[in-house]
């Protein structure tokens, strides 16, 4: 008589994080998707991805291309800024707004607080 063994089920490996700004970015995606309570399954369908390219940004070990975070936002139905953060406290800053155009086309430079 032979006994079937089967190997131990290993958990699946967390993604990591790429770096600080990458974690960051995929926090705030996380946070304004459970904010406007959307799966990750109607969501990866409306981008054209799999869930786990969702899950992988959400932990900061991808990185979505800017056309899916324009369509996330979309979908989500919030500003595109709102998944890109902004300065909060001390803590890291995930979004800086390009500075304006003024009515001469000249770059109008305001000093970061």
């Amino acid at each position: 008589m032979t006994s079937t063994m089967t190997q131990p089920r290993s958990r699946p490996t967390m993604p990591q994080a790429r770096g600080e700004f990458e974690a960051a970015l995929g926090a705030r995606f996380r946070e304004v998707r459970k904010r406007q309570k959307v799966w990750l399954v109607p969501l990866a369908k409306a981008l054209g991805c799999s869930v786990n390219t969702i899950r992988w940004h959400e932990y900061g070990a991808r990185m979505l291309r800017a056309d899916l975070l324009v369509r996330a936002a979309e979908f989500m139905n919030v500003p595109h800024e709102d998944l890109i953060g902004t300065k909060v406290g001390d803590r890291l800053k995930v979004y800086q707004p390009l500075p304006q155009a003024n009515d001469e086309g000249e770059k109008r430079h305001e000093a970061n607080p």
